[in-house]
């Protein structure tokens, strides 16, 4: 008789989407136990005060359900499958746990605090495993917000009690009453239930194609989340801190702040911006760390952010910085931007909007239109303006011609107006406020005319530059640009210059 083990007189399989806590609950309705008091004693899982406050041993590694396994005859692997294993790579400041195949910190993860859904208790009485999900405030498959509290009695929900759908009251909670919810929060939970990978979630309506949230996977996504919701809450971390505190009713007020700022990316999260600056007041101001503090220091320092996921979080921050005439303070952050603004551009290529606009039309520039709070604003492709500066860098100015040549430099502007200098950009050309020339066409009409001159007039020959020959014109006041067409189309020249500037004609 001593060989022989305990074993419950109704057992069933877990369900494919149920937490070891909320399974536990349901064999103890099912065997017409008061509480789950005799399965946890049974199973050896220690005190009565640890098992109504926590359920530690959906996280503990070291509470071995050897005992329980045997209790319901189930394969071990099954009960194992339930609970939520700690990864092996944890971070300093919260332990990470396993949650739907994906690391995610323990404090999103809270069986101590149970929600659910009296629609889906109505099509199935046991506990859903996404309802221990902190950031799932709604069940999106009956769009109804989940009940944490009882409506009889008005106290919150314990695990720890006598069914499922049953509160220690004695109220069903099938009988609550829903509140149906289609906002920015619901979205986002759709988001987090996606990223689950649960089946039957309807795809979210709504959803922004700017919203930077899209695609990102569950880890990153409940970092993302966690980065900005710390920001709004009091006394708020990275950690999680503050919660376990909140109702399920006020996490979802809280996801609906951080949603939206998501949604009106990035326009909302300059608003932000704004202000986690207003609301410090350190002597340090002038650094980027003092103004901003600690979400700077995460920013850019959090492991947890440090995905190239996550790079939208320090593109956008850079954006700002732009918008306020801080460009320089990018360097310092060593981003890449995809996009420019109007400040920006003007600053990098050294012209007006005007010009930026004209260099637009005319092709030079690629922009892409941003709707947001302040109407639509055009931001233009950093990729192509760092090519049209690179461009224009290889390019000449007129003083670089004009020191090449060994011409004034308004002599340069006359050969380009006679097209007899070809400029490659200028007002009437593309818009750019300067004219720039390639050297090549510059060496080729220097090579053209100091070639060809010496057929016309011994005297022009190895001339080293066109300032050599205009001087040896004689400084004509009849001008340069008739002799010079002359000379490059083989043509006699003008006999309007001075009698010692008069050449032999080639016919």
């Amino acid at each position: 008789m001593q060989g022989i083990r305990p074993r419950l007189l109704v057992t069933t399989p877990p369900k494919f989407d149920e937490t070891l806590s909320g399974y536990l609950v349901r064999l103890s309705a099912l065997n017409h136990y008061e509480k789950p008091a005799w399965i946890l004693s049974m199973a050896g899982i220690l005190t009565k005060y640890i098992r109504e406050k926590w359920p530690f041993f959906m996280f503990c590694p070291a509470v071995e359900l050897k005992r329980l396994n045997e209790l319901l005859a189930l394969d071990l692997p099954a009960l194992e499958s339930l609970r939520y294993p700690p990864t092996e790579t944890a971070l300093r400041d919260s332990v990470d746990h396993l949650f739907f195949g994906a690391p995610i910190p323990r404090c999103v993860i809270q069986p101590q605090s149970p929600k659910v859904c009296p629609e889906c208790l109505k099509e199935s009485q046991h506990y859903r495993r996404i309802w221990d999900f902190k950031f799932v405030t709604c069940c999106l498959i009956h769009q109804r917000l989940l009940v944490d509290r009882c409506p009889d009695c008005g106290e919150r929900l314990k695990w720890y009690r006598r069914a499922v759908s049953v509160c220690d009251c004695g109220f069903d909670l099938r009988r609550a009453p829903g509140t149906f919810m289609n906002d920015a929060a619901s979205r986002l939970c759709n988001m987090f239930c996606s990223a689950c990978g649960l089946p039957d979630v309807p795809e979210g309506e709504g959803t922004r194609c700017d919203n930077p949230l899209t695609a990102l996977n569950l880890e990153h996504l409940v970092a993302a989340v966690l980065f900005i919701s710390s920001r709004t809450i009091a006394h708020g971390s990275m950690a999680g801190r503050g919660l376990a505190f909140l109702g399920n009713r006020e996490t979802h007020d809280l996801l609906l702040k951080t949603a939206s700022i998501f949604e009106g990316w990035p326009d909302r999260f300059y608003d932000f911006l704004e202000r986690e600056r207003s609301g410090r007041h350190d002597q340090s101001r002038a650094m980027l760390s003092g103004q901003f503090g600690q979400f700077y220091q995460h920013l850019f320092a959090h492991a947890r952010l440090s995905h190239a996921n996550l790079d939208f979080f320090r593109l956008g921050f850079a954006a700002y910085l732009e918008l306020c005439e801080e460009g320089h303070r990018v360097k310092k952050v060593k981003l890449n931007l995809k996009y420019l603004t109007r400040g920006a551009v003007e600053k990098r290529l050294g012209v007006s909007w005007r010009t930026v606009r004209r260099l637009i039309s005319a092709g030079k520039l690629k922009t892409f239109t941003r709707k947001g709070w302040m109407g639509e604003r055009i931001l233009v492709e950093a990729e192509s303006v760092e090519k049209l500066r690179q461009e224009l860098g290889r390019l000449l100015s007129t003083k670089e011609v004009a020191k090449f040549l060994g011409i004034p430099p308004f002599l340069v502007s006359k050969l380009a107006t006679a097209e007899i200098l070809k400029a490659v950009c200028g007002p009437n050309i593309d818009g750019y406020n300067r004219l720039k020339f390639d050297l090549r066409d510059v060496e080729n009409l220097m090579k053209s005319i100091t070639d060809r001159l010496p057929e016309y007039y011994p005297l022009f020959k190895n001339c080293p530059d066109l300032g050599t020959d205009v001087e040896r014109f004689g400084q004509p006041k009849w001008g340069l640009i008739r002799p010079i067409k002359a000379i490059l189309a083989g043509s006699p020249l003008p006999e309007s210059g001075p009698p010692e500037a008069k050449l032999p004609s080639l016919n």
